[in-house]
């Protein structure tokens, strides 16, 4: 199987009403992928980058490497 890692700001926080491009994105690439979705609100580059390193982590100990994938909404250079 493959798998989608999914982070960022409140602009990629799936649970935001909004629905926000993580949401759009599933509804377009359905079952091919299991999608994890890590992004949340007043979220800075520290939290997007570890928590997508993490996840990564994790899936590489049971995954090949050609079949993770990853999208990160950044967050601006301020934060």
């Amino acid at each position: 199987m493959k798998h989608l890692v999914t982070s960022g700001c409140s602009f990629s926080d799936y649970e935001n009403p909004q629905k926000t491009w993580p949401v759009h994105l599933k509804e377009l690439i359905q079952d091919e992928y299991h999608v994890y979705y890590l992004g949340a609100c007043a979220q800075g580059e520290d939290y997007i980058s570890r928590s997508v390193i993490c996840k990564v982590n994790e899936l590489l100990k049971e995954n090949e490497s050609d079949n993770i994938f990853v999208m990160v909404c950044w967050s601006g250079l301020q934060r």
